[in-house]
């Protein structure tokens, strides 16, 4: 009897561990949705939208900034790092623009005039794209996704930031 009770005790011992070992397990979470974690994390609320491509090739989501109105990012989704790695590699390295070889070997060019300064970021297998000055957005980004990949520089203690004045946001 005493055996009996001792089996079940430690029968239910380890029932209880492995119901906090998977009830613990992070999160497997989309790189999409660690972005928004991010933004979320420094004081905007998200909302997402799905919209039609657009600037590059991937599924492209409107990460929307409230409270206010005119902030956003963009995120584009790629099947997996490596198709991510090879879209950003088109980008210009001042973000105003693509390069693109077609499959003939043949340069194509596309050109954009954002409306404020543009910010390419590289995380896992999305391209995070934000066109504004926002530091604490541009902080977010950055402390997720590291170093920007292509735009124009933001940080103040950069020795290349330069001071973009609105007329000058365009190539």
């Amino acid at each position: 009897m005493l055996q009996v009770k001792r089996f079940i005790a430690i029968l239910l011992v380890v029932v209880v561990l492995l119901a906090v070992a998977v009830y613990c397990q992070p999160v497997d979470k989309t790189a999409m949705e660690e972005v928004s974690e991010a933004l979320s994390k420094v004081g905007y609320d998200v909302a997402v939208t799905e919209e039609t491509q657009d600037f590059l090739h991937g599924q492209r989501h409107r990460l929307v900034l409230g409270p206010g109105e005119g902030r956003a990012v963009t995120v584009y989704v790629y099947k997996n790092a490596d198709e991510a790695q090879k879209e950003a590699g088109y980008i210009t390295n001042d973000g105003f623009g693509l390069d693109y070889i077609d499959k003939l070997g043949n340069g194509q060019g596309v050109r954009v005039e954002w409306i404020d300064a543009p910010h390419f970021f590289l995380y896992q297998n999305v391209i995070v794209q934000y066109i504004g000055t926002d530091e604490t957005i541009l902080a977010a980004l950055q402390n997720l996704c590291g170093e920007q990949i292509a735009g124009s520089p933001f940080r103040q203690d950069t020795p290349s930031c330069t001071t973009l004045e609105p007329w000058m946001s365009q190539p």
